[in-house]
């Protein structure tokens, strides 16, 4: 698919897309763009995209955007950016369970959405983060849900911690991450958060939360040390 994306889905309600194979695809392997509802991508290879692997967008309206999309059980490989990427207006509950995410730059990346569960992945091997949320701009997420996920061997691309197993930097609100496997073969990979402390509202279940400013750490809180939430 040189100059244009593998599968595009583009205005619709009750949609599939299950058993591909996409190779090389210039933009995104399999996406949504435009207004999608009720979307299913699942059991698809997606290998060496130049670009997102597997990415659902909208840029318009809130009550018109695209949403009750899974992407479930996908091998997602080599990509150059976001294996697996929530951009811009895209909320409206999307589901991210049970995929197999190796060898890009990063696993999951989420930008302005809204009810988004990201459950039960394995993530191996990134260039930087295993998974990440974005803010730009004015944006922000709310209603995340970051569980049972197996991140490894991430931060390939910088030297210890330039890049973190979950990062959350931002102003986001209502973010849950819990039960999660994080590490490589050397030491555990962190939990950042790098925002503001007032405009965030995050649950944690972790061995080390830091707290960053500025790119820099400022505290590890350890369970033993703060409350929960």
């Amino acid at each position: 698919s040189s100059g244009t994306g593998g599968i595009a889905m583009m205005i619709g309600d009750g949609l599939t897309v299950t058993g591909n194979t996409v190779r090389d695809s210039d933009i995104a392997g399999i996406g949504t763009w435009d207004i999608c509802r009720n979307v299913l991508i699942s059991a698809n290879v997606v290998v060496g995209s130049r670009n997102t692997g597997i990415i659902v967008e909208w840029n318009g309206d809130w009550d018109s955007r695209t949403r009750d999309v899974t992407v479930a059980g996908n091998l997602v490989s080599d990509v150059a950016q976001n294996a697996v990427q929530v951009y811009h207006g895209s909320c409206g509950d999307v589901v991210i369970r049970g995929n197999e995410i190796h060898r890009s730059r990063t696993g999951v990346r989420l930008v302005d959405c809204e009810g988004v569960e990201v459950i039960d992945n394995r993530i191996s091997r990134m260039g930087q983060d295993g998974i990440r949320l974005d803010g730009e701009g004015d944006t922000s997420c709310s209603r995340i849900l970051v569980e049972g996920n197996r991140v490894l061997n991430c931060n390939l691309q910088g030297i210890w911690n330039s890049f973190a197993g979950v990062w959350i930097r931002g102003k986001h609100r209502e973010v849950t991450v819990r039960g999660n496997a994080i590490g490589n073969d050397a030491q555990e990979l962190s939990i950042w958060y790098d925002g503001p402390a007032q405009a965030a509202s995050i649950t944690y279940d972790c061995q080390t939360l830091a707290l960053r400013h500025d790119g820099q750490t400022v505290k590890e809180l350890k369970l033993a040390d703060v409350p929960v939430e």
